[in-house]
């Protein structure tokens, strides 16, 4: 849910493998040594896929880690099996016993939808707004996003944004809204509110349709926050 496609590739894929760890209370710190060991040991195997580690800054639970690559495609995954054996093997022996929970999703970066910040900066903190999609809502959710973000870019709207789509690990149809910032200053909104750049570019009977739309077919919201641990990531030797 929280970066942009790293540069894994020379043209990236649009899917990510994302790791939810609950870490327990007391072991936070035994976790973050064995993490540290872990991708030290990835680099040591010469693993050739960037692993992006977040710890939750706000939320329900603040001993939750993601660690995510992104950047793939269907192939790659195929392609990487025999790491993610080893991988496993590894963590279950000498990580998994400070955590008390483990899930895994995969997302799709919807470019088409998307306002990414510029330039290639590793952002240190991101904003994360899961949406549950109401099932079969998914066709007027993308026609309400498309026209969000051409009012967004038609009224320069100075907002920078990136939609996930979860294809598998959720019990639903998920989208996920990521803002990405270099500081908690970057998330200060704009002074213009979403409904009046919305009627700025449209006229307010079809920004009424669109909120509309959007109040429908979202049937469920939650939000938390996260920041980029680099000393607990990994990414290959150049």
């Amino acid at each position: 849910l929280l970066a942009l496609p790293a540069v894994a590739h020379e043209q990236p894929g649009p899917l990510a493998m994302e790791y939810f760890v609950k870490v327990k209370m007391d072991s936070v710190l035994k976790f973050e040594t064995a993490l540290k060991q872990h991708m030290a040991w990835l680099g040591q195997q010469k693993d050739n896929w960037t692993w992006h580690t977040w710890q939750a800054a706000t939320g329900e639970d603040l001993t939750v880690y993601v660690i995510r690559s992104e950047g793939h495609t269907f192939a790659d995954f195929d392609a990487h099996a025999k790491m993610d054996a080893a991988d496993r093997d590894r963590w279950l022996a000498n990580v998994a016993q400070f955590t008390s929970g483990i899930s895994s999703e995969i997302s799709l970066y919807r470019a088409d939808i998307s306002r990414p910040p510029e330039g290639d900066m590793q952002p240190a903190l991101a904003m994360v707004y899961p949406h549950q999609i109401k099932p079969g809502g998914e066709e007027k959710f993308n026609y309400a996003a498309k026209k969000v973000d051409e009012a967004i870019k038609k009224t320069n709207w100075p907002v920078h944004y990136v939609w996930l789509q979860t294809i598998s690990g959720s019990p639903g149809p998920t989208m996920t809204l990521v803002i990405l910032s270099a500081n908690w200053a970057g998330f200060q909104p704009p002074s213009k509110d979403f409904r009046t750049m919305l009627e700025e570019a449209y006229g307010r009977e079809e920004a009424d349709s669109l909120i509309h739309i959007l109040d429908k077919v979202i049937v469920g919201e939650s939000s938390a926050s996260y920041a980029f641990r680099s000393d607990l990531s990994y990414m290959p030797a150049q």
